[in-house]
C-alpha cells in the first residue's frame, strides 16, 4: 500500500480549507488520487464545519466513513499542520 496523498493533494487541501476558512466556500470536496478516500467539508447552519470522511477498501471490507463537527477556527490547525508537511516535502514539477 502506497501514500494515501500525494504532496500535491496536501496543497489541494490545504488551499480549500483555506478558502473555508475565508469563508469563500461553504462546502468543498477533495478527491485523492487514491480512489477509496475522499474528504467533504460543509458549514452547517451552526456556524460548526462538518468534515466527512469516507475510505471505501477495494477488498470487501466494509467502508469506513466518519462525519464529525468542528469549531470552524479548528481549520486552521489543519492548514498548519498541511503547510508543515509542505515546508519539508515541497510540490516538484
Amino acid at each position: 500500500m502506497g501514500p494515501w496523498l500525494t504532496v500535491a493533494e496536501v496543497q489541494r487541501l490545504a488551499e480549500t480549507l483555506d478558502k473555508f476558512a475565508g469563508g469563500k466556500l461553504r462546502e468543498g470536496n477533495v478527491h485523492p488520487i487514491e480512489p477509496n478516500l475522499s474528504f467533504r467539508f460543509e458549514t452547517q447552519p451552526t456556524g460548526l464545519v462538518a468534515v466527512s470522511v469516507l475510505v471505501d477498501p477495494e477488498d470487501g471490507r466494509p467502508a469506513r466513513h466518519v462525519c464529525v463537527e468542528i469549531e470552524k477556527t479548528a481549520i486552521e490547525a489543519v492548514i498548519t499542520q498541511c503547510r508543515t508537511v509542505l515546508a519539508s516535502y515541497p510540490v516538484r514539477g
